[in-house]
């Protein structure tokens, strides 16, 4: 698998695919650029690198199991906040991604 983008998850439920070619390359470490546009109380969770295409499982801390297509993840900006990737209860987050 190719890494085109980079699949950013926040723990309250938003996702997005980031291009790869937006997220620059240093060669010492930097302050860095601002990768996700997050709420109050929200955290960045997870940042894969994924195709174009394939799945990704995500867990909540409530137990629920969800497997998912990558294309159903809208492409977004880096400073953008995302979309939802799950409607959550109250009380549930997300507590992990992996892709397949």
């Amino acid at each position: 698998m190719e890494a085109k983008y980079v699949l950013v998850v926040t723990k309250n439920g938003y996702a997005k695919r980031v291009p790869i070619d937006e997220v620059r390359v240093r060669k010492r470490p930097a302050k860095g650029v601002s990768g996700v546009n997050l709420a109050e109380g929200d955290a960045l969770l997870a940042a894969l690198p994924v195709g174009e295409s394939g799945e990704i499982v995500v867990a909540t801390t409530q137990g629920r199991i969800v497997r998912l297509q990558l294309e159903e993840i809208k492409t977004a900006s880096r400073t953008a906040k995302g979309s939802r990737l799950l409607v959550l209860e109250e009380g549930d987050s997300i507590a992990s991604v992996v892709p397949l």
